[in-house]
């Protein structure tokens, strides 16, 4: 659901990009986004059967999210577009870490666990090489492609979160329906219709 919550990162950079950053976009692009994210609906309702189940007010949180990447992607395009990629990444890393450190050892288990825990160094070298690849190195591409794109493109990527969710689930033994091709062919569609020239 997170992943899928997620899909709303091109909704908001548009309205963000609307209100605060003086953008207008083509009939195209709107439409698209509506059919992208009608598409995300669409897998979602599949995957779980057609069925949808009682209000998450945590789910809001994510929605919330989702208003800053597009604040975000706006912000990087239109304010600080003559920084370099390397430069925005590391600037935006460097103010989560103390922050991370002041959680991780004032107000979890973290020491004590890797110290009892036999396995916990191998445990925390995945996360070291998680952050690294998918946080720090895609940090960067992403950053870069929104140098030489648009926000709605560069945000756009977040409509293939679901279609690799099903992926995965396919590759771990769930049954792919119609509506899963429904969908992420509305998906598709969607994202090239919003960023037709």
């Amino acid at each position: 659901m997170a992943g899928i919550l997620n899909t709303l990162s091109p909704l908001w950079t548009m309205i963000m990009g609307a209100l605060f950053f003086t953008q207008r976009f083509r009939g195209y692009a709107i439409l698209g986004m509506i059919i992208s994210f009608t598409g995300t609906i669409l897998l979602a309702l599949s995957r779980s059967g057609g069925s949808i189940t009682g209000f998450n007010i945590y789910a809001l949180l994510i929605v919330a999210a989702c208003a800053l990447y597009g604040a975000n992607l706006n912000w990087i395009k239109f304010k600080i577009h003559d920084l370099g990629s390397l430069t925005i990444t590391s600037v935006s890393l460097l103010f989560i870490g103390p922050v991370a450190a002041i959680y991780l050892f004032g107000f979890s288990n973290f020491v004590e666990t890797m110290v009892s825990k036999p396995r916990a160094w191998q445990a925390f070298g995945f996360i070291s090489l998680l952050a690294l690849m998918s946080t720090a190195i895609a940090n960067l591409m992403f950053v870069k492609l929104l140098k030489i794109s648009t926000p709605l493109f560069a945000s756009s990527v977040t409509y293939i979160m679901p279609i690799v969710a099903v992926m995965w689930g396919v590759i771990d033994g769930e049954n792919l329906m119609v509506g899963h091709f429904i969908g992420m062919a509305s998906i598709l569609g969607g994202v090239y219709l919003a960023n037709k020239k």
